[in-house]
């Protein structure tokens, strides 16, 4: 599998990545692919700093390359994958129960336990 960070920009203007599975593209926070990520790399020197990305609603920082949640969220969730999260989020909200109280063991804290 092609990963999105070895393709240039100018050479990814006709690239979707929701639809081209065969490249590998960084997760946002809901653990959806970015269609577009090489927004963010191409805004050097712009004084926009962090700002959410068009494409996905990722927050990214411009001038650097896209951030993949799917490494932020090993840090904060060890062992518990986040599309294998999203997918039960969207088992739930397909079920109508998203919107209901849920058990505190059943999502795991933001903290590492020590």
């Amino acid at each position: 599998m092609t990963s999105w960070a070895e393709i240039d920009p100018k050479d990814a203007t006709g690239i979707n990545l929701s639809t081209r599975l065969d490249i590998d593209a960084p997760l946002n926070e809901e653990g959806e692919r970015c269609p577009w990520p090489w927004e963010p790399q191409q805004l050097v020197g712009a004084p926009i700093g962090q700002y959410h990305c068009q494409w996905c609603g990722a927050m990214v920082l411009a001038g650097v390359p896209h951030l993949d949640y799917r490494e932020v969220w090993a840090v904060d969730h060890p062992g518990i994958g986040v599309l294998e999260y999203a997918s039960e989020q969207e088992a739930r909200a397909a079920a109508g129960t998203a919107g209901r109280l849920i058990p505190p063991g059943e999502i795991p804290s933001r903290r590492p336990k020590p």
